[in-house]
Parts: C-alpha cells; structure tokens; sequence
C-alpha cells in the first residue's frame, strides 16, 4: 500500500528530477523513492538530538520558489522517512533537497526502474524490563539476520 504525502520542494531542484524524468522515462514517485533511500545510510554523525527539527531556508531569490508536491511512498519507505526526520532533525523535504543535491547524477535509469523489487524491511520490536521501556527499529533488514535470536 502506498502512502499519499506532500513536500515542498525548490524550483530549481524540481526542474532536475523533471529532467531525469523525461530522460529516462521514469516516474516522479520512482525517482523520489530512490532518492530518499540514499538519505538511509547516512552516517552516525549525522544523528541530532534535543534540538528542532530544521527546515529548508526561505528563499529571498526572485527567480526561485517552493512548489508543493504530493508523492507517493510505499508504506515501509514513509514509516523510514518520518524516522529519518525524527533521528536527523531534518524536515523530509529538506532531506529530499539534500539528496538531489548530493545523489541525482549519480542515479542510473535502471537503478531507478528497479525501485518497484523493494521488499517491506521495516521493523519495530519493543520490550519493557523493570519499567524500563525500550524500542528497536530496523530498517533495511537481511535475509540472514536471526531477529528472535537478538531481539526478542
């Protein structure tokens, strides 16, 4: 099932994934996905806490603007991005602007059409010991992982 959500993106960076659209006859919905998954491995430094969640700055060019956008993600990836945005403390928007920034040229037209062949790798385990309440999420999980071994 996928998920209906809206971003809001610059202009200019909207006009790059359209070009990669129309180049590589893709869907925007595709090309956003596949840009999002790049944002998952980030590494450790970039985790924030105790401090507000950071937006995309105003823009005081004349010539750009923000566009508001609605996408569709698949359950799993949606779950992944409002924990990017909690853990990150980055609007998803602003995670998307990062990821064209960084990881748009660098996507291939099949790597992008073969974005469908995801299967569902998100997990949340909990457990309460002593009042102690805790939560393990896993993302990206593999196959060879024995998750009643180390999790429950």
């Amino acid at each position: 099932m996928n998920i209906i959500t809206t971003i809001n993106i610059r202009s200019d960076l909207l006009k790059k994934i359209l070009q990669k659209k129309e180049t590589g006859n893709i869907s925007l919905n595709k090309i956003v996905s596949n840009l999002l998954r790049n944002a998952l491995s980030w590494p450790k430094n970039k985790l924030k806490t105790f401090i507000s969640i950071k937006y995309q700055d105003k823009i005081e060019d004349e010539e750009l603007y923000y566009h508001r956008l609605h996408i569709s993600l698949y359950e799993e990836l949606y779950e992944k991005c409002l924990d990017m945005r909690k853990l990150y403390k980055l609007s998803v928007s602003f995670i998307l602007a990062k990821c064209i920034e960084f990881y748009l040229h660098k996507l291939s037209t099949t790597e992008i059409k073969n974005t469908d062949n995801y299967h569902a790798n998100y997990l949340i385990f909990t457990k309460e010991e002593d009042g102690i309440y805790s939560f393990t999420v896993l993302w990206e999980i593999s196959k060879k992982i024995n998750l009643q071994k180390q999790f429950l």
